[in-house]
């Protein structure tokens, strides 16, 4: 239990599932030209589905971080990881651009989800002398993702097609999920409500 309430802990879980987030981020830079033939898109609809994926992360920030003040920053991570892993392998199935669109929009609620309620674990988890270092390792778990993903999907999308891309960060999603459920400490609950006198 010491292990799992402990800072290292959190900051493996938190790489984790930053690593797969922002993987999904660049994954799509490297299968465009593939959706872009199977699809036969216009350079306008192809930047829409570029887009969708921030476009999605930005739309939750604020309901995300209020929910991770509500209901436990712990909890929402591990939605908005459940919500990733079926929205995430549904893309790969996506019949049209438009359900592709939404789809990367659902996974980009996923980030959402996570950014505040993330990045506010870290923060209650480390002291001042030590938040530094330990915010930079937890993006250089987002900086891994946006260099192994792409370069995974691209060989994936070689042997396979590009449908068959998006699992990998299914099962990256899945790890972290397991890795967050594990996650003990006072900063997963959420606060208790305040006391009027």
């Amino acid at each position: 239990r010491a292990f799992l309430s402990g800072k290292a802990y959190l900051l493996v879980s938190c790489g984790m599932a930053i690593f797969t987030f922002q993987g999904s981020r660049d994954i799509i830079n490297v299968l465009l030209p593939a959706i872009q033939s199977d699809f036969g898109l216009s350079y306008i609809v192809l930047g829409l589905v570029a887009a969708s994926y921030d476009w999605g992360h930005a739309a939750l920030l604020l309901l995300g971080g209020y929910l991770s003040d509500r209901y436990g920053k712990t909890r929402t991570i591990l939605v908005g990881l459940a919500w990733f892993v079926i929205a995430s392998a549904a893309t790969g199935l996506a019949p049209t651009y438009w359900s592709l669109i939404g789809l990367r929009l659902a996974t980009g609620f996923a980030f959402g989800a996570y950014f505040v309620a993330g990045n506010s674990l870290l923060a209650e988890a480390f002291a001042p002398s030590e938040r530094g270092r330990a915010i930079g390792l937890h993006y250089a778990g987002g900086s891994a993702g946006r260099f192994a993903i792409p370069l995974l999907a691209g060989a994936i999308t070689i042997s396979a097609g590009w449908r068959f891309a998006f699992l990998p960060l299914s099962l990256a999603a899945v790890v972290a999920a397991i890795l967050f459920f594990f996650l003990k400490g006072p900063s997963s609950s959420p606060a208790p409500a305040a006391v009027s006198v």
